[in-house]
């Protein structure tokens, strides 16, 4: 049986958002899987009026806070990110990772997807709560930006090249930027 949604008034309450590649495969642990997938979240967000507080792209997942300009636009915002970042994935992974490429194609089996869909890149849903007093804002904001400290990936939040603990920290929330500098995001 599929899940259906909580109609969640996105418009009216910032959400927090968890989705995450199926079977936890590393696939942000690529540099170029994390900036291009990344830079795509970036531009659906200017095109849908997206509002991002706060985002970390972890190896295998993403947790962000956002805010959308109309009612149930960031589950139209997540369809879409998820569909053309595993455009993205497949593109990258066929040459440079092809075991998950084969992991993708047997949970497309697995998740009996579409007959003209080979690959399942991203488990099926989200995960999203709403965010309804500045006390939850603050605790999802920490959790986001503690999450590569927690994991071990670097020893100061600020160092996590795919989290916007740099901007929120400069008052520059709703924007995504990558620092390119020298090949390294």
């Amino acid at each position: 049986m599929k899940r259906k949604r909580n109609l969640i008034e996105d418009s009216a309450y910032p959400l927090f958002i968890t989705t995450t590649i199926i079977r936890w495969l590393p696939v942000f642990s690529d540099t170029e899987i994390a900036v291009e997938s990344l830079r795509l979240f970036e531009s659906l967000r200017v095109e849908m009026n997206m509002t991002v507080f706060a985002y970390c792209l972890m190896p295998s997942h993403i947790h962000a806070i956002m805010k959308s300009a109309r009612m149930r636009d960031i589950s139209i915002f997540m369809r879409r990110w998820k569909s053309l970042s595993a455009k993205i994935i497949i593109d990258r992974s066929t040459p440079f990772h092809p075991e998950w490429i084969m992991q993708f194609e047997e949970n497309a089996r697995h998740y009996k997807v579409r007959k003209d869909q080979n690959h399942q890149v991203w488990m099926p849903r989200f995960d999203d709560f709403a965010i309804r007093d500045d006390k939850q804002f603050e605790v999802k904001v920490n959790y986001i930006h503690g999450n590569p400290l927690r994991d071990g990936l670097v020893e100061n939040w600020e160092d996590y090249p795919y989290s916007s603990i740099k901007d929120y920290l400069e008052g520059k929330n709703g924007f995504i930027t990558i620092d390119c500098g020298q090949g390294k995001p």
